[in-house]
């Protein structure tokens, strides 16, 4: 769930390599966006929405990155949900995060920890 610079759970345990449905709820009352990706796609991200902060149609202007940078991006507008089938990478250093201008700042983002079915404490 994202609502009010933070996503909950604090840390989102995957499987590497499972398809998953991804459902992300937003229960505050900005839009919101999660982009998975690692360091390299968060700034990229960060850096394409900045570019454009405050530019029409509103907080999600149609800004993209280059297709090796460009993660999952899932954006939600306040009070809705939106549900994506996705399969895991094994990518090292997964994060969850909203560019937003000014949410990831403020701490807007949550660590993947790679999980492995059936075991009792995560992987790696």
């Amino acid at each position: 769930m994202a609502r009010d610079d933070r996503f909950s759970p604090p840390v989102v345990d995957l499987v590497p390599g499972e398809t998953i449905l991804l459902r992300v709820v937003n229960g505050g009352l900005e839009t919101h966006e999660a982009i998975i990706g690692d360091d390299a796609v968060q700034t990229a991200w960060e850096a394409a929405e900045a570019a454009v902060a405050g530019a029409p149609p509103g907080p999600t202007p149609a800004v993209s990155v280059p297709a090796e940078l460009a993660g999952l991006r899932v954006v939600v507008r306040s009070g809705e949900r939106m549900d994506v089938v996705w399969t895991v990478p094994d990518t090292p250093g997964l994060i969850v995060g909203c560019h937003i201008p000014g949410h990831y700042a403020r701490g807007m983002r949550s660590p993947v920890r790679f999980v492995v079915p059936g075991a009792s404490s995560p992987a790696g």
